[in-house]
């Protein structure tokens, strides 16, 4: 009588080396998906007297060398829009982390925005090896 045992690590190594070159075009595009929402929720939260804080939001982002990179951004812009640091402040009360009244950027800063980006990485890493 014998036992034999015998060990195929050939899909580990394609999972290793998958793994190794980082998220591709898909990933990235959740990662961007996500971000444009987020945007679009501190665009529908900007105040707009004027609509000069709204009109001089944009978001960015990039992918290369397995590093993705987002940023929403307002203020400047042809209207010199000088006063968005503090409309962002404006009734903000010392004890509250999430801003003040007027806070269009307080939902990047929620555990929801923060779950969207760990989705996308965590759809990465199940996909697995085909």
């Amino acid at each position: 009588m014998s036992v034999q045992i015998r060990i195929d690590d050939s899909s580990v190594q394609r999972e290793l080396t998958r793994l190794a070159d980082g998220p591709d075009q898909p990933d990235y595009l959740r990662l961007d998906a996500h971000h444009t929402r987020l945007f679009l929720a501190t665009y529908d939260a900007t105040h707009h007297i004027t609509y000069n804080l709204r009109q001089s939001g944009k978001v960015n982002t990039e992918a290369r060398a397995n590093v993705w990179r987002g940023e929403i951004q307002y203020g400047g812009g042809p209207k010199n829009v000088d006063y968005a640091w503090f409309e962002a402040r404006r009734g903000y009360a010392p004890n509250d982390w999430r801003g003040g009244s007027h806070d269009y950027m307080r939902a990047t800063r929620t555990p929801e925005a923060h779950q969207g980006y760990v989705e996308a990485i965590i759809s990465f890493m199940d996909r697995g090896v085909a």
